[in-house]
């Protein structure tokens, strides 16, 4: 599981002592699809960056 330091930084977080490779794996990709697809940008006029690409061929 992900987690922020006092600093600001995500950091991964031991779980029982152990860094499960499957869970960094399932972190990262749920992580991934929320950067590509759930995010809003205040660059792209509001929009998610899917939704922006999608516009954006529509409109070339």
């Amino acid at each position: 599981m992900f987690e922020k330091g006092c600093d600001g930084k995500l950091r991964y977080t031991e779980v029982g002592g152990l860094f499960y490779v499957d869970l960094l794996k399932t972190d990262i990709d749920q992580y991934i699809r929320y950067y590509n697809h759930d995010r809003i940008k205040s660059k792209l006029k509001g929009l998610k960056s899917v939704d922006w690409r999608a516009q954006s061929l529509a409109i070339a």
